[in-house]
């Protein structure tokens, strides 16, 4: 026996004036993987540090709050020790319990690109599963 549950959620006018989903943008976990896995490149002067300017040519979205938050020392740069970039040499190198692995690191994100778009009612939304034998 197969079962198909569909439901169907229409609202009556457009929400907060908004006719559809809003980018959020990156959150401050992907912001920070960004600038920590592109450090090198996005220091342009050399400094050792990234400027809000050199971090935005990096991640276009960063938002000021974001740097901020990054900016655990407020000086207005972000450091490699602020991003928890790894200078290749650790104290006592394979020493220790562990090894240091997997100490600081940070999830993987992964991206996805929109092949296409097709016209809709940005007024309803229809999502359906289906149940075949127990098994959605």
């Amino acid at each position: 026996m197969r079962l198909l549950i569909c439901c169907l959620f229409v609202a009556v006018g457009p929400l907060s004036g908004c006719p559809g989903p809003v980018d959020p943008g990156p959150t401050l976990a992907e912001v920070t993987i960004l600038l920590r896995d592109h450090f090198s490149a996005a220091d342009t002067d050399h400094s050792g540090a990234l400027s809000l300017a050199e971090a935005r040519v990096q991640v276009e979205e960063i938002t000021d709050d974001q740097f901020a938050q990054l900016d655990t020392d407020s000086n207005g740069e972000l450091s490699a020790t602020e991003l928890g970039v790894s200078g290749g040499e650790g104290e006592g190198e394979g020493e220790g319990e562990g090894e240091g692995e997997g100490e600081g690191e940070l999830p993987i994100f992964y991206t996805y690109t929109v092949l296409n778009t097709y016209p809709h009612d940005a007024a309803a939304f229809t999502q359906g599963l289906e149940i075949d034998e127990g098994t959605l």
